[in-house]
């Protein structure tokens, strides 16, 4: 079955459900702290506690570019998923967002995928 069923859409992020993978998508670049984004990121963390996904891709497709705001949402993210048992993936990055992956050792966390349907599919095979 394609697509999946949206769970939750703001100007900040998309939540989307295919199979039993979350994919968390940040819609545009994360540069700056605002209200908004202050929200956007307490939905998701409240999402990821109550539902306690096992499967969890953060897909960066549409980032260019990510400040010390998108690390700290990562560890956050992967530190709830990883509480309730689960796995965390990142796919989609740019050159630029692959170089702050790495330089912030995140790669060392979560596996990091070329696309979302990669990051699906490592996920499945790599258990829970």
């Amino acid at each position: 079955r394609s697509g999946g069923h949206t769970m939750c859409n703001q100007a900040f992020f998309e939540l989307t459900s295919v199979e039993d993978v979350l994919v968390i998508a940040p819609k545009r670049d994360i540069t700056g702290f605002d209200e908004g984004f202050s929200q956007a990121e307490s939905t998701i963390l409240s999402e990821l506690s109550a539902n306690q996904p096992k499967k969890v891709v953060v897909d960066f497709s549409a980032v260019e570019y990510f400040s010390s705001l998108g690390i700290s949402l990562l560890i956050r993210i992967h530190k709830r998923v990883a509480e309730g048992g689960g796995q965390t993936a990142i796919c989609g990055l740019s050159k630029l967002t692959a170089d702050i992956v790495s330089l912030s050792r995140m790669d060392v966390l979560m596996n990091v995928y070329a696309d979302c349907s990669e990051a699906r599919a490592g996920l499945k095979t790599s258990g829970t």
